[in-house]
């Protein structure tokens, strides 16, 4: 009950069909079998990995509403933790090309950094200092782009976890990723980790705003219908 409505669903579970389809949709016609290949070895790894963690499925759907360039999604995919601890850098080098192993390379020290201490984030200088130095080390904005996204869904499907863990990972979202998601003007994914980390660090205040919402959805809606028939 407490999902957002505008939240994307999951979509690792889909078949290679439906995300063969999802993943060509926008792409120029030339990086389809590449698209193909990231997409085989992203379904390997979520067939074969017994780990609930973030899947470069979902990463790369994440980026896909962003509409960045292929070989973004294709890093996004390749960089999988599970690939990570499988897949040669050279293997990906070999069949992917230079560029996008470099992204990958990036997006797995990003994703291998470590989480911050609660003691890190208590000082304000001391968060942004985090922030400035993720951004220097990784000179490819795309890289900071895919760590987000895999962030976010570290978010989304934390509801399992203890609430010390949840209330860590959401603390450290809110000092150092959404900040982060701002300053590279994405809102999109800024909004959801915010809204994501009030709900686990705040649940009872969340619950409240939530049904606050949802008692004045209808009246909300009907507003903005009657606006759109003065318009039209």
């Amino acid at each position: 009950a407490m999902k957002h409505s505008l939240y994307q669903s999951d979509v690792a579970d889909r078949s290679p069909e439906e995300l063969r389809h999802l993943f060509h949709t926008g792409m120029p016609h030339q990086d389809f079998a590449r698209m193909d290949q990231a997409l085989e070895l992203a379904l390997r790894a979520r067939d074969e990995d017994k780990l609930i963690r973030p899947r470069g499925l979902d990463a790369a759907h994440i980026l896909l509403a962003l509409k960045v360039d292929a070989a973004t999604v294709e890093a996004a995919l390749l960089s999988d933790p599970y690939l990570r601890e499988t897949l040669a850098v050279d293997e990906i080098r070999r069949k992917f090309g230079e560029p996008v192993a470099e992204l990958v390379d990036k997006v797995n020290w990003l994703n291998t950094f470590g989480e911050f201490s609660p003691e890190q984030m208590k000082q304000p200088e001391q968060a942004e200092l985090i922030r400035r130095m993720l951004l220097a080390v990784v000179n490819d904005v795309r890289a900071v782009l895919i760590k987000l996204a895999y962030r976010l869904q570290r978010l989304r499907i934390m509801k399992d976890q203890d609430n010390g863990t949840r209330a860590h990972i959401a603390r450290e979202t809110l000092d150092i990723f959404c900040p982060l998601a701002n300053r590279l003007g994405i809102g999109q994914l800024k909004w959801e980790m915010e809204d994501l980390s009030f709900r686990y660090l705040h649940p009872d205040e969340y619950r409240t705003l939530a049904k606050s919402l949802a008692t004045n959805r209808a009246e909300r809606e009907a507003y903005v219908r009657h606006f759109i028939a003065l318009l039209e």
